[in-house]
């Protein structure tokens, strides 16, 4: 691998649903050095940075204490951000909800019930360092902006704000052409190739119908390259995102 940039793979992993067949078989194929992964169970975690001789971070946004049709019962559930590259300043802000308490995975039917938060490290290759971040952003059904939407992406950029130098990565469950990925790509370059017409993979996701949004993002600050940026079907209902990283000039 280069020893100018870093390759990095985000992806909604779906829990364990695709866990062993599909996530670790690819991520070892890709081998990246760093990855962002959004819906994980905490009880998974040591055994995925076993198999990707990873170590990392993990911030929980719900507890998933009874079988649904969306999740099975396994416990805490939230983001990683995992590297084979040494990391530092590793932390985690909650812009909705909070640590104290960790609510139920769709608590009174309400699929927005759990805690959102932003995850961050910054890792270092070759004596460059790289901040990264991730998210699962606020959910909305039809892929329309609501008002909730507006009012947490609000709490979130008061977060992100603290980072001039970053790579965001996650499901921003907000879609490119609507109000919040657009809000965002103001801010920071989008760099999901433009004819990249959805990043759920329809294949692979429950819904009935086609859904063709893309609605996970590799967004980054001016102080970065992004370079080979691919979108991978046949890893979970989401596709994976799969990009090299480098200093800017």
């Amino acid at each position: 691998m280069s020893t100018k940039s870093i390759k990095l793979v985000s992806v909604n992993i779906e829990g364990n649903r695709h866990l062993q067949e599909r996530v670790l078989p690819f991520l070892k194929k890709e081998q990246p050095e760093v990855v962002c992964l959004q819906e994980v169970f905490e009880v998974d975690l040591e055994f995925i940075k076993a198999e990707l001789g990873m170590e990392g971070e993990f911030v929980v946004v719900a507890k998933i204490s009874v079988e649904n049709v969306h999740q099975p019962a396994r416990g805490l559930w939230g983001l990683a951000l995992l590297s084979k590259l040494p990391m530092s300043g590793a932390g985690y802000e909650y812009y909705v909800g909070s640590k104290k308490r960790i609510p139920g995975f769709y608590e009174n039917e309400d699929p927005n019930s759990m805690n959102r938060a932003v995850l961050w490290a910054k890792v270092t290759k070759a004596g460059q360092d790289f901040w990264i971040a991730t998210t699962h952003f606020t959910w909305s059904g039809d892929g329309s902006t609501t008002d909730l939407q507006r009012k947490t992406y609000q709490k979130m950029i008061r977060i992100l704000d603290q980072f001039p130098d970053l790579i965001l990565t996650g499901d921003f469950n907000a879609p490119r052409g609507k109000e919040i990925f657009d809000e965002l790509s103001k801010r920071y370059k989008d760099n999901i190739p433009p004819d990249t017409k959805t990043t759920i993979d329809n294949d692979l996701h429950k819904a009935e119908e086609e859904i063709n949004l893309v609605v996970d993002g590799l967004f980054s600050s001016s102080n970065y390259q992004v370079s080979e940026v691919k979108v991978v079907s046949g890893v979970s209902d989401h596709k994976a995102i799969v990009c090299r990283i480098a200093r800017g000039l």
